[in-house]
């Protein structure tokens, strides 16, 4: 998919309709650009042919690079006139421009005065990076035009950015961190991180205590930091109190944060609360995330995070009715939306169905959903509890060389990534054995075997703990032959 593809699929509605509006409005002919736009929108790419046999637009097929770059400007364009009143930052950059405008024509204190109103602004919405912006229009004014308002203008504003650069390199730290912190998440799913091995990480200063932040963002990003490090040990209870805090954050300050952060932590406080089995305060927080001030993208995430979210709280509850309700709803929105949605969350929701179907017994219905999952470089996360799941699928449907076959192709490419894990090795040769005996009293006595290893590994801490992910055991032991 290429770039103006993907943006015209990222686009809202509102954001398509200002388009079309604003940029067909002094001409009865309908422009080559939004025909190009309409026919991106409708088709989720260029179809040559199409556009070739229309007369209408065959000649944008023609020059179709030309089109592209052309309807790539005007999108720009759209989306900044769009966005100047409703986004804060672009809002800041469009005042800043009023005052080159306004510092061109010699108009200082017309400048001076909306530099004052911008910072104020950019204080409150903590922008620290465009405050330094501001502070060079202050000394331009200052150096370039003598606009001098006040005794020690100039070292008053060379301690302002001291301090906002203070902020600006605290901020930056804990996005490095966290950026460090979710690369282990996502390639070490489903295992107990040794935390030694990582000091900068877990005996990191910034992180170890909380201090006196200098901006609420900053805070907000050392507590979200901070659920990393103590989900990837696997201390959920200090987790769950850590996202819980974050959460009355967010929540005290709702106009620093962008709908992405509102939603991840409400994403974040939904699994935790279901771990704790609280079905009342998530009922709650559903409501609120069902919140119709969100665009028509968010709204997607919101769905597929209200999916994988009650998947989880029936699974911890044991409420198959309900697992398989919301597994039945899943299916029907990855068959209608998964190609709007990120690969990694229709592959984690995909997970989470799949392990419904197969603790219901649903295996046709489970088959009918690997389709839907995307194929990534490397090992995807949650790669090997979907590798199980599908072997699961495949030998309950009696698919015994597609399983043999499977299998063989995914233990030899684990050994170029990784060592097998220990409930790996038990799948792996039970449905080995399993699959070259006719013998009912063999493979009992196979299953048996297993349900043995699975005890123990159970009761014991797992470097590689496949079982927050999947009760094993209790599939095993329903097997029958």
């Amino acid at each position: 998919m290429d770039t103006i593809t993907n943006l015209i699929k990222s686009l809202n509605s509102r954001e398509k309709a200002y388009y079309k509006s604003a940029n067909n409005k002094s001409s009865r002919k309908k422009p080559n650009h939004i025909r190009l736009f309409e026919h991106i929108d409708k088709y989720s790419c260029i179809k040559k042919s199409i556009l070739k046999k229309n007369p209408e637009t065959k000649n944008i097929e023609k020059y179709i690079s030309a089109e592209k770059r052309y309807l790539m400007q005007r999108l720009i364009d759209s989306l900044v006139d769009y966005h100047n009143g409703k986004n804060i930052y672009m809002s800041i950059l469009k005042g800043i421009q009023e005052i080159n405008a306004l510092m061109l024509k010699n108009q200082k204190s017309a400048a001076g005065k909306k530099i004052m109103k911008l910072k104020l602004k950019a204080y409150k919405y903590e922008e620290f990076n465009l405050l330094l912006l501001l502070i060079e229009k202050e000394e331009m004014l200052y150096f370039e035009y003598g606009y001098i308002t006040g005794k020690d203008e100039i070292q008053k504003l060379e301690e302002e950015r001291n301090n906002l650069i203070i902020n600006i390199n605290t901020l930056n730290s804990l996005k490095r961190i966290i950026v460090r912190l979710q690369k282990i998440q996502f390639s070490q799913s489903s295992i107990v991180i040794n935390s030694d091995k990582y000091p900068e990480l877990f005996s990191n200063p910034l992180l170890d205590s909380k201090g006196d932040f200098l901006s609420v963002k900053a805070e907000n990003l050392w507590l979200y930091a901070n659920s990393l490090r103590f989900y990837l040990i696997k201390d959920y209870q200090a987790c769950y109190r850590i996202i819980s805090e974050q959460n009355s954050l967010i929540k005290n300050y709702p106009y620093l944060f962008d709908n992405k952060t509102i939603l991840q932590n409400l994403s974040n406080y939904l699994y935790f609360i279901a771990l704790h089995h609280d079905e009342n305060k998530f009922e709650s927080i559903i409501r609120e995330l069902k919140d119709n001030r969100y665009s028509e993208i968010d709204n997607l995430y919101i769905s597929e995070t209200v999916f994988t979210r009650s998947f989880e709280l029936y699974y911890k509850t044991n409420n198959y009715e309900k697992n398989l309700e919301t597994a039945e709803s899943a299916r029907k929105f990855l068959e209608e939306h998964s190609g709007k949605l990120m690969k990694f969350d229709v592959n984690y929701l995909i997970i989470l169905l799949l392990r419904a179907y197969i603790i219901c017994d649903k295996y046709d219905e489970a088959f009918t959903c690997l389709k839907f999952r995307y194929s990534e470089k490397g090992e995807a996360y949650k790669d090997s509890v979907y590798k199980l799941y599908s072997f699961i699928i495949y030998y309950q449907l009696g698919y015994y060389e597609l399983l043999d076959n499977e299998i063989h192709s995914w233990t030899k490419s684990l050994k170029h990534k990784r060592t097998i894990n220990e409930i790996e090795k038990i799948m792996f040769t039970m449905f080995k054995r399993l699959i070259n005996t006719n013998s009912k009293i063999k493979k009992e006595k196979i299953r048996n075997e297993c349900l043995k290893k699975f005890s123990l590994i159970s009761n014991k801490q797992l470097t590689d703990n496949f079982f927050e992910e999947f009760n094993f055991f209790s599939w095993c032991s329903r097997l029958s032959f």
